[in-house]
């Protein structure tokens, strides 16, 4: 994102939102955010105020205290995302459009239907696809290939059969192992611990279920992923469903000590 009075305004008030111990205090000063987004975006902002508009409205989707609030939040986060189309930064749009599918598939709060999640996972997917056939290379790649392998996860989740259940899984973790061999970033790695774990429920053997929870817990555990709190969340997660209950509770406080939100 190039740097610009205009970015600069908006992201010091998306930081100051997420600093703000008063939920009120932070919706307000969100919706500022969102005010200035409109206005840049209306005086030519092109695709970073766009990128700073989403942020802005996937803050209020998580703030919102009703359901019907957060899916409206999220319906009006997908829509300034999905009908914005910049060919030459379609790769950064779309890896974004994933990004935004996953966190409204994840929320448990909002009354959006099953089906609905779905849809919204599939359209993202379709997106990816499409921009991974632009011949994206180097970062950007492996960027939309370990978002291709989130989107294949999630969409994998209400899967009834277990064939095809399955193979969602293995194709997520094939595209989340090849953005790994291109770039080595928290987004590529934090996406391979977790096709890994995500697959290792379908080996057939102990040993080699075994062997791939140890894989799991060593891409948890890379040095690329020692800042990033969604990593340090997660492996306590991990720790946790692996029944390791003594590092699930010794690694849960890392998650949140130092978080930039104190109501998280």
């Amino acid at each position: 994102m190039i740097k610009t009075p205009e970015a600069t305004a908006i992201v010091n008030l998306l930081r100051a939102a997420r600093a703000e111990r008063s939920a009120d205090n932070a919706q307000s000063t969100l919706r500022a955010a969102l005010k200035r987004c409109d206005e840049w975006i209306a005086n030519g902002g092109g695709v970073d105020a766009v990128l700073l508009k989403v942020q802005s409205l996937t803050d209020l989707a998580t703030e919102s205290a009703t359901p019907r609030l957060r899916s409206q939040y999220w319906q009006f986060t997908l829509d300034a995302i999905s009908r914005y189309h910049d060919e030459p930064a379609e790769q950064r749009l779309a890896a974004c459009q994933a990004a935004v599918a996953v966190d409204c598939f994840q929320d448990p709060f909002s009354n959006t239907d099953q089906a609905a999640r779905l849809q919204i996972l599939r359209a993202a997917l379709r997106r990816v696809d499409a921009a991974l056939r632009q011949q994206a290379t180097g970062v950007d790649a492996a960027i939309l290939l370990a978002r291709k392998a989130a989107l294949l996860r999630h969409i994998a989740i209400p899967e009834v059969a277990p064939t095809p259940k399955k193979q969602r899984i293995a194709e997520a973790h094939r595209c989340a192992a090849r953005a790994l061999t291109i770039s080595r970033s928290k987004i590529t790695v934090l996406e391979a611990a977790q096709s890994e774990w995500a697959l290792a429920r379908y080996e057939s053997t102990d040993r080699a279920y075994a062997e791939r929870i140890r894989t799991t817990e060593t891409l948890f555990l890379d040095p690329t992923l020692r800042d990033s709190q969604a990593a340090r969340l997660a492996v306590a997660r991990f720790y946790r469903m692996t029944y390791q209950p003594l590092l699930a509770c010794e690694t849960y406080p890392t998650g949140t000590t130092g978080s930039m939100n104190p109501r998280q």
